[in-house]
């Protein structure tokens, strides 16, 4: 007995931090998405770049900014908040608390000073040492709201054993990828859950640079496809969307975890997600808009597949996942732009959400892409 109980507690703590591991790899993982957002939000629309004559830091010493508002100071906040929390749960949970909130708040403060004075050289932005102040103070909210919860996490032996359990190793960067495609979902598309349509922005950037018309589609929107057609388009641009999501999130769980219920949760959040954005974009009244017969049939076909790639072994859902991820980025860039969506797209209220929803529309464009390079790199090393 006395010899059997040093092993039996020796076991526990490799689990424990083999569960440890796993959170702080997909907290790392995400932190760098949601840092690479920040950079998008702050930059947006990226064009108009020019010297003010001023240096970088210029704006820490600059008066209280006149037409400072209350949301303005708010959504710094909370933009922020999310990045503390993530920052905490990316370092060793055995860590001292004075260090580990020392360093979630340090990068969180530089990487919005560093926003800030790139700002200096973009016209459309404006850099101010208020926004700097309330983005360091979401970061410190952040850090502060993970301490308790993280400890209590990765000190769980219950926690360890279902991230052991339902994750394969090193999953951050696919459960990095499935919250991205979420985020994706909040910027308004003619095509319901379907992600890689670039070439519209390529196009309009070539165009800026180049100062010629180019057009995005081969196709004449208004003689191409009738409505019905559009409808069909939509179920089966909705299906790819969906069935690559899917297996993409297949790939990190193991063969013991409740992949069922997992995927078809991830089906859930999507829906919620698209409700969401469509009542942001286009007012509460019409939050259900989206919920039309073609996007139904495409969910309903959606709920059979993920019981479907629940089962699937990990080597034919990576191949599945690779044509499928290879299929939606040919088709949603070759069929020509749905002009019923144009109509309705002109009550879209951007207003002061203008920059989130121009990085949303960067990250649809390309999350394909980098969801091919992440499964088609996970094969190559498994191999």
């Amino acid at each position: 007995m006395s010899n059997r109980l040093p092993v039996s507690r020796g076991l526990s703590r490799v689990r424990l931090a083999a569960g440890t591991e796993t959170t702080a790899q997909i907290a790392r993982w995400a932190l760098a998405a949601y840092a690479l957002l920040a950079v998008l939000a702050s930059l947006h629309p990226f064009t108009g770049w020019r010297d003010p004559g001023v240096a970088f830091w210029a704006f820490v010493t600059d008066p209280r900014p006149r037409y400072l508002t209350q949301f303005d100071l708010v959504a710094n906040v909370l933009a922020y908040i999310p990045f503390g929390f993530l920052a905490v749960f990316a370092q060793p949970a055995h860590r001292h608390r004075a260090l580990t909130l020392l360093l979630a708040l340090l990068p969180g403060v530089l990487l919005s000073f560093a926003m800030e004075s790139l700002q200096t050289y973009l016209p459309v932005r404006h850099a101010t040492w208020t926004d700097w102040l309330a983005n360091s103070a979401g970061t410190f909210a952040g850090a502060l709201m993970a301490l308790p919860v993280a400890r209590a996490w990765l000190n769980s032996p219950a926690a360890a054993s279902w991230q052991r359990d339902s994750f394969v190793a090193r999953p951050g960067v696919l459960v990095a990828l499935v919250a991205l495609w979420l985020v994706s979902q909040l910027h308004p598309s003619a095509l319901p859950f379907i992600n890689g349509q670039f070439v519209p922005l390529v196009a309009a950037l070539l165009q800026q640079w180049l100062e010629i018309p180019l057009h995005s589609s081969p196709f004449d929107a208004t003689r191409a496809l009738s409505a019905d057609q559009f409808a069909t388009v939509d179920i089966l641009a909705a299906s790819l969307g969906l069935a690559s999501l899917l297996l993409l999130a297949r790939l990190s769980l193991t063969r013991v975890a409740p992949r069922v219920v997992l995927l078809l949760t991830l089906l859930a959040l999507a829906v919620l997600c698209k409700t969401v954005a469509t009542g942001l974009q286009f007012g509460p009244e019409e939050a259900l808009g989206w919920w039309v017969p073609a996007t139904q049939k495409a969910l309903l076909g959606a709920c059979v597949a993920a019981v479907l790639i629940a089962f699937l072994p990990g080597w034919l859902a990576g191949s599945l996942c690779v044509l499928m991820l290879f299929a939606q980025t040919v088709f949603v860039n070759i069929i020509p732009e749905n002009p019923y969506f144009a109509a309705t797209h002109t009550r879209w209220q951007h207003g002061a959400f203008i920059g989130f929803f121009g990085v949303t529309q960067w990250v649809a464009a390309l999350w394909p892409v980098a969801a091919l390079i992440a499964v088609l790199g996970r094969r190559w090393r498994e191999t």
